[in-house]
């Protein structure tokens, strides 16, 4: 019987452990395979139309301030596209937002926030908007814009 060295035993030890990785891998990879987790999407939700009283008039909006939260239903598809502007180009994403409080209000997402909300948001999907910034209203419509501190969310997320 030769005796081995102790790194020809650490050697084998991490063959042996090696070779116990790749079978554990082997029986992961081929349960897995199988499996398909569909991506989460937003809901649609088509609410039935709000009855509004003579008292009931939308809240005005101060432009050059902020609102911490706002939400609503998007009355369109959100309608994006590239542009340039004096910091670089970028993309800008806009829809109508109809909300309790404001009636009806034009959204402009900004950046990523554009393309986050041209891949998950639709006409007729519930959605909340924080730290968004008041603009002057445009064809007596009021408007917000995103800031850096900016963020959708949607049912589901």
């Amino acid at each position: 019987m030769s005796k081995a060295t102790w790194e020809e035993e650490i050697e084998d030890k991490l063959n042996q452990i090696l070779q116990e990785i790749k079978v554990t891998q082997d029986m992961i990879g081929n349960c897995m395979t199988d499996v398909k987790i569909p991506p989460k999407k937003p809901t649609r939700v088509q609410a039935p139309p709000k009855q509004v009283s003579k008292e009931e008039v939308p809240g005005e909006l101060e432009p050059g301030k902020f609102l911490r939260l706002i939400g609503g239903s998007l009355l369109t598809d959100p309608v994006c596209k590239d542009v340039d502007t004096a910091r670089g180009p970028t993309s800008i994403c806009n829809f109508l937002l109809k909300t309790d409080e404001y009636g009806e209000i034009r959204v402009a997402l900004w950046g990523d926030l554009a393309l986050e909300a041209q891949g998950m948001l639709g006409a007729g999907y519930m959605v909340e908007l924080s730290n968004m910034s008041i603009k002057k209203p445009f064809d007596g419509t009021q408007q917000i814009g995103s800031t850096k501190n900016t963020k959708i969310h949607t049912e589901e997320s």
